[in-house]
């Protein structure tokens, strides 16, 4: 019996010793509210709605105007609409802040140019970005492009700048092979019309030799 009012003492001592410093560490951090006549404050409200879910409420109502303080934590406060007068806790009240909108002033759009670009090959071997340009631009230039494999076997596009000496037929090769395996696949047409040639030449000797 001896042991347990010991056991009681001890344990009285600690639960005092724990509410102290809880105590102690809750006022280091806590603020006191004051409130003046004619302020704005939320009034915090119980959610007791059937059927909808208590955090997805509204837990404030307001603003209300502060009439009065008639007690050290209570405040009498009024509502706009309704003229109701009410008595309440400081606890329950948190201060209006009113809402500013800053006004923002017309920026103008920065000009942007979309125009797309490929990767080119320069004179020197070097890689470098360029802007596509409108049919016009182009026919201007006289600016064509080709299609090949480089370094690291991946397909690029190299301008050729077509001389005013190039004459028509030969402007037709290089426009006729514009796809790196349409090239492999399709040979130029002179080769073309030199292969049909051989091959209706075999075939009239082969009709000559079975009759």
């Amino acid at each position: 019996m001896q042991y347990i009012k010991q056991a009681r003492k001890i344990v009285n001592k600690n639960l005092e010793k724990i509410s102290a410093r809880s105590k102690k560490r809750f006022d280091k951090n806590r603020q006191e509210i004051e409130f003046y006549p004619g302020d704005l404050v939320y009034l915090k409200k119980p959610n007791r709605k059937v059927g909808l879910s208590e955090k997805l409420l509204p837990q404030y109502s307001g603003p209300l105007k502060i009439i009065m303080k008639t007690a050290p934590n209570n405040y009498q406060i009024t509502n706009y609409t309704r003229k109701k007068i009410d008595i309440v806790n400081v606890e329950r009240l948190k201060k209006f802040n009113k809402r500013v909108d800053k006004i923002i002033e017309d920026i103008d759009p920065s000009q942007v140019d979309f125009s797309p670009e490929i990767e080119i090959i320069n004179e020197d071997g070097e890689r470098q970005m360029e802007k596509l340009q409108d049919n016009e631009e182009n026919q201007e230039k006289e600016e064509i492009t080709e299609k090949f494999i480089d370094d690291n076997d991946q397909i690029a596009l190299k301008p050729l700048f077509e001389p005013e000496e190039i004459i028509e037929t030969d402007r037709k090769i290089l426009k006729h092979s514009y796809n790196l395996r349409e090239r492999i696949r399709k040979p130029p047409p002179d080769v073309v019309e030199s292969i049909r040639k051989s091959s209706s030449r075999r075939g009239l000797q082969k009709r000559m030799t079975k009759t």
